[in-house]
């Protein structure tokens, strides 16, 4: 058995440490270059909407994830209009 002490201690280290991972994607995000394929100087870009996004932050600010469960599942917002319209 534990003191409460302990067990919010404990807590506590775990969400600093669910904090940094995050911290750590979001500075990747923003750090690295969108390519296609990895290409040089060749961005990606929406495929519905045709924006093209300068770094992985772009791109991920853009996509709407349905389910938060899968974030790399997203659509850009105008596919989401389109379907509403149909």
């Amino acid at each position: 058995m534990r003191t409460k002490w302990d067990i919010l201690q404990e807590r506590e280290q775990k969400a600093q440490e669910v904090l940094r991972r995050i911290h750590d994607e979001i500075e990747y995000l923003q750090d690295t270059p969108a390519l296609l394929n990895g290409q040089d100087g060749v961005h990606i870009h929406c495929g519905t909407c045709k924006v093209k996004f300068d770094t992985e932050a772009d791109f991920a600010k853009h996509y709407l994830v349905p389910d938060e469960r899968y974030t790399n599942l997203g659509r850009c917002p105008k596919a989401f209009e389109q379907e509403a319209q149909d």
